[in-house]
Formats: C-alpha cells, structure tokens, sequence
C-alpha cells in the first residue's frame, strides 16, 4: 500500500458516514405541480412531417397566397401527365384544388416522396384517398424503394369511382420486411385505358402506420413514447409565433382546424410552409389526454407577426371567438358549441385551467395596446364566464389585473443565461410565471443574442445545457413563483430547421 493510498483511506470513511437530513413537512415554499412541460407549435415540420403521422406529403394540394398549391413530393408513373385543377365540383369548399392524373393506355398514376423519405417496416399501413370520374378497373396502392426498385407491399382496391362525384376508397398495406433505409416512395395506380378518357381526379391522399393509442388521425407512437418517458405535466398549445399569424387574416383559426380533414382548409405557418390543420385542435386535446398532461390553450390576442395590432373598437368579435373555443372545449352537450363538439365524436367536456392570452405582444408594436386595452378584456371576458380559468399574459412587462400570471421567454447565450440565476429573487408571487419558451440558441459571443445573424447552434451544446441549468435552478429556488418550464423547440426536424424569429 502506497503512502497516498494511506493518506486517502480516512477521507473514504468520512465520506461513507451517514448524514441525516431532517424535512419539515410545512413552511416551505410552494412549488407548482406543472413544473416542466412541452410546448408545440407548428416550426421546422415538428408538426407534420414530425409527430403528426401523416406519411404522405401535400396529400390535398393546399395553398394560399403565401404559399400557393403546387405538385410538391408528388411524381408521375411513366408517362402519366399531372395537373393541378380547381373543379366547379371540387371534394370541399375548403379542398378546391385537386390532382389530375391523365394517362395513356394502360397504367398510369403517381407516386409521393414522403416526408423527404419514408419508414417502412412490417407493420400495418392505414390508407385512403378520394377520387372522381368514371373508371371500371382497380387502384393498386403500394410501398417501394425508390434506389431498387422492391416493393415491401401492394394491395388492389376496387374501384367506386363514379363521373360526377367523389367517392372515398381505403385500404390497408402490410409490408413483407422492414426496407433498409427511408429512400422509399408511395404510390398509386390505375388502368387509363378502363377510364372515360384516360384521367382520373384525386385528393385528400394518406397514409398512416399505428398511431398511439390508435387514433384516427393520430400521433406517432415513438415519438409520443418518448414523451411519456420523460413525463412532462403540461402542454403549452398552438404556440408561438404560429398562433399570431403573419398577418390577422392569417392567424391560426381553431375552428378550421376540427372535424372531418376534408373540411380543414389548412394555412400558411410563420415558418415557411403550408400546414395542412391535420394536426388541429382536438388532436392536441387528445394528446393532453393520452399523456395526462395539463392543457395550456393560447388564444389570439388582437397582434399579428407583421405589427398589425386591432383596435379596441373592433375587439370584441375576437374576443368572442375566444369565449366560443372555451366553450367548444368545455360547454355541456346543450350548448351550441358543446353540441359541435359532441358531433365529432366527444361528447364529454374537456376541463381547461389555464389560457393564455397571445403570444409575445411585447413584441411586433403590440406592448402599449396589450398594456392598455387588449390583455384586459381577454381577461375580464374569460373570467366573467369562467372564473376559475388562470388567465396568464404573455410576457411580463404589463400590470397584471386580479390573479393573473405571465409568460417570460428567453433565447440567449450562455452567459446570459446564468446571469439571469437571481431574475425571480424579488418577483411577486401574487402573479405566477410560466417560462413558456427557453433556449440557449447560440455561443457566447461576448455581444448577445442577434436575430438577424444564421449563426444559431443547430444542436444543443454542452455549456449551453450547463447555462440552461443554471437558470433553472435559480426558478427552482423561486418555486412558488414558477407555474412552469417549457424547453423549446420540441421536436424540430433536423433537415428542416429553421432558427425562431423575434422581431
């Protein structure tokens, strides 16, 4: 024995002495039962594309101004011509554009990409797709590589199709073996020379694998698995940026995101796409569900992305669409629109603690309108009917009314980051914060954060989770002021990341 290991013996047996720790079972601060939660709003395809399980990219052909429709992801099978056409006759007022697929003799039809790829494994495949015009074959659906060539399923499904109508067909695919990799392609067949006049029209095209807990139109079962794993408390919803919209017209709608897809218009995000609403406001209530998660409901507050603010005058309608989503979520089957609610297949009431008003409207020219008129009768209006709803703000930088609480975001470097430690040491617990959205985004670079830059960090990195964490624990020591603690983004796409934009 070496005289080091000598001198090293007696401070092993210090440290293995046993330590009591009495807890005193009152006096301590509160702590909220929220603690760390999600938020989700659609960015860098974290939605569709990410744990909305849809397989099947641009599956309707929705567009706007911002972002028209167009033939992304979708290829012709041989010498099949596509086209996009706005029928006098389309599948819905809010589907108008459809895909065209005209055909030689003989097959025809057309393939999708997928989400820049597609899993394929032996498990059961959900399909469907609707169709117009008169055709006597049959559809062959499938599943193949896109490099070989092999196909890992098929199936036929006969034809219902009909000239002057449209008629929805399903089918289901279970592939033979798991493909390789993701280079794999959907697609769609059909004999042209069995048509009319050799086309066919086709929309609202999907396929789904096994959703968690099996929902129609539901969520990845990996993804929602490793949420449950690390056991969040709450969900902050629909977001973010994507709740303002670009402009008011543009705002996220709840009501043009329930019942039948064929009935979603979707919309353009503030991230650079075309979302198709799949992913819509039930789905996020049955996400809660699944995961026994708090819902916290952001409603739009009057201030758009581009500075547009509405005026107090005109108000009042947005604050009633405001109320009507309330009672959509969580009104009795004799309301009107807990009856809606019940129609597509919920008849018991949802319970909502928590709404949030807007998103970041210190920001974008929206402070001094929140400050003086809209923050309010959000609040005044929500808790006259519902009193017992925790209305929180979002951001810190108003006069709070009653009990209201507030939302802070922070996107910065590490160093400040832990220069905040002591932000909430003299912050009042008679109005709780949610810490909706925090990320160290980039490195310290002795100046701060800069929106304009593309310098973000793509991934997280060691001192910034260090930084992160330092932060945090300065919350935790003010836990009776801290309703929550969202890490932001969720579940970004990696080939399609954007960085968050502030203005």
């Amino acid at each position: 024995m070496r005289f080091r290991d000598c001198f090293l013996l007696p401070l092993l047996a210090v440290s293995c002495a046993a330590v009591q720790i009495s807890v005193k079972s009152s006096g301590g601060n509160f702590t909220s039962s929220l603690e760390y939660g999600i938020m989700e709003e659609e960015i860098n395809h974290c939605g569709e594309g990410g744990l909305y399980a849809e397989l099947i990219r641009n599956r309707a052909f929705q567009g706007s101004t911002t972002y028209p429709s167009n033939l992304d992801a979708w290829v012709a099978v041989g010498g099949t011509t596509l086209s996009l056409k706005n029928l006098s006759n389309p599948l819905s007022s809010a589907l108008p554009t459809s895909l065209n697929a005209k055909g030689k003799m003989g097959k025809a039809g057309f393939t999708n990409l997928g989400w820049w790829g597609l899993a394929v494994s032996t498990q059961k495949y959900s399909g469907s797709f609707y169709v117009k015009g008169s055709y006597k074959g049959a559809f062959t659906a499938s599943l193949q590589s896109a490099s070989t060539g092999q196909v890992f399923a098929s199936t036929n499904i006969a034809s219902k199709s009909v000239a002057n109508g449209w008629t929805q067909h399903h089918f289901t695919l279970y592939p033979r073996k798991n493909a390789p990799d993701t280079n794999n392609t959907f697609s769609i067949t059909f004999d042209a020379s069995k048509t009319s006049d050799g086309s066919l029209d086709f929309n609202l095209i999907s396929l789904f694998p096994p959703t968690w807990n099996n929902r129609p139109n539901g969520l990845r079962t990996d993804l929602m698995q490793a949420m449950s794993d690390f056991g969040p408390k709450f969900l902050r919803f629909p977001g973010g940026n994507n709740l303002e919209g670009d402009t008011i017209e543009g705002r996220w709608k709840w009501n043009e995101t329930i019942g039948p897809l064929k009935d979603r218009p979707g919309r353009a995000t503030t991230w650079g796409y075309q979302e198709t609403s799949g992913l819509g406001l039930v789905e996020y209530m049955e996400w809660c569900d699944d995961l026994d998660i708090e819902p916290i409901l952001a409603v739009w507050a009057g201030l758009a992305l581009n500075g547009d603010v509405v005026p107090e005058d005109e108000l009042e309608v947005y604050i009633q669409d405001a109320l009507d989503e309330l009672e959509f979520l969580t009104g009795s089957v004799d309301t009107h629109y807990g009856a809606l609610r019940a129609s597509i297949g919920h008849p018991e009431p949802w319970v909502i603690k928590f709404v949030e008003v807007g998103n970041e409207d210190n920001l974008n020219n929206g402070l001094a309108s929140y400050q003086s008129y809209r923050f309010k009768a959000f609040y005044d209006a929500i808790k006259a009917k519902y009193p017992d709803i925790i209305v929180l703000a979002s951001t810190i930088d108003i006069d709070f009314p009653g009990n209201a609480g507030g939302d802070y975001h922070l996107y910065d470097i590490p160093d400040n980051f832990v220069a905040r430690f002591n932000f909430f040491d003299q912050y009042s617990p008679d109005h709780p914060v949610l810490l909706g959205e925090i990320a160290v985004t980039e490195y310290n670079n002795g100046v701060g954060i800069d929106w304009s830059n593309t310098h973000f960090s793509l991934y997280p990195f060691w001192l910034g989770t260090v930084a992160e964490a330092v932060f945090l624990l300065g919350a935790q020591r003010n836990a009776d002021k801290i309703l929550g603690t969202t890490y932001v983004g969720l579940l970004p796409r990696s080939s399609r990341k954007k960085k968050r934009k502030k203005s």
